[in-house]
């Protein structure tokens, strides 16, 4: 099940999977051997295993297997949510286990970043795109990149300090709304919610498709935090019927599908699920919804985000 839990939680979240694409090469693979295993045997890999040649031993003391609890808490200590490998097969200190939600993921993953940054060099492209910021201070088109590079790399202060109110100033028409909206994004995930918002609202001014679809989302986000699922599913319904799906319409969904959940109609959030599940299969948050329906409908552990207001992005 270890796979189900992790990509209907932080590995569906888009701050994460920036990071993870950034600085680590990602692999996925299940320690369970197909006859003792009830969820992913698929993607068992006793190669991946062996290189892990003391899992046993990073195993030990925690409870065996994943649970879910009455109530639908999932308890899976004994999986690890990441371990981090070089080439050669050196293990960076003992992986993170268990769910964690995307803000701590995030968090986690930074500080083995940090730990051992001389595994995780900025690579040529990045570095030249530092450099013209660095260079040119006064050419918006640099200091946006920077400010995207930034933001990809989950730096939320330093998307604020190269995204300056200065610059957004400075910039036109949806330049200036992508500046808005990166700020926005930052502001949201350190918390900063009222100023998060003002500079959402600034950049929808000048912003059109996916563009615009992106602030509607993290508007949506906003208005959930603040209790107000009413008016994020405002914004959220009009995303949810389309000819051609946009790069935010599964997010759309699924986010609309919870604030349905968290205004206790479960008919309704329930069709905009399966829905997306069954309309955009590999959309990043579509096992999210998935995992939403829960047991035994979706064969996966009931999506955490539905018992945990706390903790989420």
């Amino acid at each position: 099940m270890v796979a189900e839990v992790l990509r209907s939680g932080a590995y569906s979240d888009e701050v994460v999977r920036n990071l993870v694409r950034a600085r680590f090469v990602p692999v996925m693979y299940d320690v369970a051997p197909p006859g003792r295993n009830a969820g992913d045997a698929w993607a068992y890999d006793q190669d991946a295993v062996d290189v892990i040649s003391d899992i046993d031993r990073l195993q030990r003391g925690r409870a065996a297997g994943g649970s879910q609890e009455p109530n639908g808490k999932v308890r899976a200590g004994s999986y690890p949510a990441a371990l981090f490998v070089l080439p050669d097969g050196t293990m960076l200190g003992d992986g993170l286990w268990g769910i964690l939600p995307p803000e701590r993921m995030v968090a986690e993953l930074q500080r083995v970043i940090a730990r051992w940054p001389e595994h995780f060099p900025a690579c040529a492209a990045e570095l030249a795109v530092l450099q013209a910021a660095e260079q040119h201070p006064g050419d918006v088109a640099a200091q946006l990149a920077a400010a995207q590079l930034s933001w990809e790399l989950a730096d939320f202060d330093a998307v604020l300090r190269v995204a300056s109110p200065e610059l957004v100033a400075q910039a036109t028409g949806s330049t200036a709304g992508v500046l808005s909206y990166l700020r926005g994004r930052a502001l949201l995930c350190l918390g900063r919610d009222n100023e998060a918002r003002h500079e959402l609202e600034a950049a929808a001014a000048s912003l059109a498709g996916d563009e615009l679809a992106a602030v509607h989302v993290a508007c949506a986000r906003l208005d959930m935090r603040a209790g107000e699922p009413e008016q994020a599913l405002q914004r959220l319904l009009p995303m949810t019927q389309f000819e051609r799906p946009g790069r935010w319409t599964g997010a759309a969904m699924y986010y609309a599908g919870l604030c349905y959940h968290r205004l206790g109609d479960e008919v309704r959030s329930k069709q905009l699920w399966r829905r997306h599940r069954e309309q955009l299969p590999y959309d990043r948050l579509a096992r999210r919804s998935a995992g939403s329906l829960g047991l035994p409908e979706a064969e996966a552990f009931l999506n955490q985000e539905l018992l945990e207001q706390k903790g989420w992005w």
